[in-house]
């Protein structure tokens, strides 16, 4: 009976020590998938904090970027109209050229908060009937005084872009009339003082009213777009 007894409680201590071990093994399953669960909340958490901080981050570069605008100062198309408008004696052929070539002055004005440095500037001019063209740049070769605008409106000094060739007599008047245009556009590539690379570009045309004559932009496909 000793032995027989001995080997019930052997069995029985056997089954409780299994038990145990059971609800051990389920207790650290349990433990271990508690602990994923909060590593993988903690995980979520810190990503969406990580993606608000550098969205922020992004926005107040934005806000404080470099941002440059061209600024039309003023044109002789004036001039042309009165070219056509002045009675001649004898009158101008219409292949005769008239005597000076149309003309911009413009400069490049910071917007943006912090100073700008300016990469490459590309202009073109070209007379074309009332349908929009598209541009072909001549990058320009004078020297810039100062590469980098300052932020809080900073600007270059003034610039005078020519036309490449004189104006024919019939070519202003059908500027006058509003049948052809006189096409301004170009491109500015700057950096800002965060390394980034920035384009604004620009696409004007001429508009006659009354006896005036001004550059008004112009959308058409992307030429007007900046980055």
């Amino acid at each position: 009976m000793l032995q027989g007894g001995g080997s019930v409680g052997w069995l029985s201590r056997s089954r409780v020590g299994q038990t145990l071990d059971g609800v051990f093994a389920a207790f650290v399953a349990l433990f271990t998938w508690r602990l994923w669960a909060s590593t993988e909340n903690l995980f979520n958490v810190t990503t969406v904090a990580a993606n608000a901080a550098r969205d922020s981050a992004n926005a107040a570069i934005a806000a404080e970027r470099a941002r440059f605008h061209v600024v039309i100062e003023e044109t002789n198309f004036d001039w042309v109209i009165r070219v056509v408008e002045t009675n001649y004696s004898p009158p101008i052929d219409d292949d005769a050229a008239i005597e000076s070539p149309a003309g911009v002055n413009y400069r490049f004005r910071n917007y943006g908060k912090t100073p700008g440095i300016i990469k490459e500037i590309s202009m073109g001019m070209s007379v074309a009937p009332d349908d929009p063209i598209d541009p072909v740049y001549t990058v320009l070769l004078s020297p810039i005084k100062e590469h980098m605008i300052a932020g809080g409106e900073g600007q270059t000094s003034q610039k005078s872009y020519l036309m490449y060739r004189a104006l024919s007599m019939k070519e202003a008047r059908a500027i006058r009339s509003n049948e052809a245009r006189l096409w301004f556009f170009g491109r500015i590539d700057y950096d800002d003082v965060f390394g980034s690379k920035h384009t604004h570009r620009f696409y004007f045309r001429s508009v006659t009213s009354g006896d005036r004559c001004f550059l008004q932009s112009y959308d058409y496909k992307h030429y007007n777009q900046s980055t």
